[in-house]
Parts: structure tokens; sequence; C-alpha cells
């Protein structure tokens, strides 16, 4: 066989087994093209599917992002009926716990206020948060309960002052009576002197 004429496949590639008319190299061969052209269809596909990605980007909407917003939805809904489950047990408990339950109460306003958490609902929409036709009408209740959240913070923190003064008074009571009779006399003093 002369040197210039080389057996090729019908890809064009050489055939690595001189016997060029064995069925076994053409078999090779056509297993190679058949997965060549599979291979082909499959990178056009990937292809198509980008670009149709692309475009569902482009617009916006995915299934897995609707899918993901639905659910987000869906565990926001629940976060804030716990919540707001749990800030209206907190006031109803308020007085039973001593005044326990509204270290849970400066919590839930926190998070819904100052940090603006969704998962939180606002003051008022724990006593409709099953009815939405009632939620709309709980801006007097918002009102009453920031008034309320106000006055208790206030009472509490006056609360604890007075322990403090009292505990300090009763650690060295002969400073704190100079000290009262000091600020009296300066009082009487600055009133005279007018």
């Amino acid at each position: 066989m002369p040197e210039s004429f080389k057996p090729t496949s019908s890809l064009g590639r050489p055939l690595r087994n001189e016997n060029f008319i064995s069925g076994d190299s053409l078999a090779v061969d056509d297993e190679i093209a058949r997965q060549r052209i599979q291979y082909q269809q499959l990178e056009i596909a990937k292809q198509q599917s980008r670009m149709e990605e692309e475009e569902q980007q482009e617009e916006g909407v995915t299934e897995q992002g609707v899918t993901d917003s639905v659910t987000n939805v869906a565990l926001q809904a629940g976060a804030n009926l716990l919540t707001g489950q749990l800030l209206k047990n907190s006031w109803l408990y308020l007085i039973p716990s001593f005044g326990l339950t509204i270290l849970y109460i400066d919590f839930h306003f926190f998070a819904r206020y100052l940090l603006g958490s969704e998962k939180f609902c606002k003051f008022g929409e724990e006593w409709a948060l099953k009815n939405s036709a009632t939620r709309e009408m709980t801006g007097g209740i918002q009102i009453l309960e920031f008034i309320a959240f106000g006055v208790i913070n206030l009472l509490l923190f006056s609360f604890i002052g007075l322990v403090a003064t009292l505990l300090y008074a009763l650690a060295d009571p002969a400073a704190v009576f100079k000290q009262i009779l000091g600020t009296a006399w300066a009082g009487i003093k600055s009133f005279f002197t007018l």
C-alpha cells in the first residue's frame, strides 16, 4: 500500500488499524461520530436553555424566583403570626408576670421599629392577626399600645432607679443623710438669696 494513501474514517481521521476494511474499526468510528453528534446536540440544548433563562431574568420572573418569593412570604406570614401571638400574650400576662413580659414587649419594639424587621407585627396588629378586615382599624389600638409601652417603661425605670437609690442608702446611710441635708441647705440658701 502506498504511503500517500492512508485510510480515513467517515470523519476524516486516519484509522488506527492498518486493516481499514475491518468491521471493528468502522464500528468504533461510527460510535465516535454518534457521540460527537450527541455532544453537539447537548451543547445546543444547553445554549438554548441559557438563552431562555436570560430572557426570563430580563422579564424578572423565574420559576425558582417565584417559588422562593412564595416561600419567603409564607415564612414571613408565619413568623408575623407567631410574634404577634407572643406580643398579645405578653400584654395579657403583664400583671400576672409582675411585669416581666415587658422584656419581650421591649424586644419586639426594638426589632420591629428600630431594626425594621417585617417578621414582627406592628403594635396593635396582634389583636387582629387572623382577620385582615380589622387589621386596618388598629390605628387607635396602636396609639394606645405606644402610650402604654412608654408609661410602663417609664414606671419600670423609675422603680429600678428607686431600688438602686434605696440599696445605695442602705449601704452607707450616714453619707446619704449628709448629702440630703447638704442639698436641702443649698436649696434654702438659694431661695433666700434671690
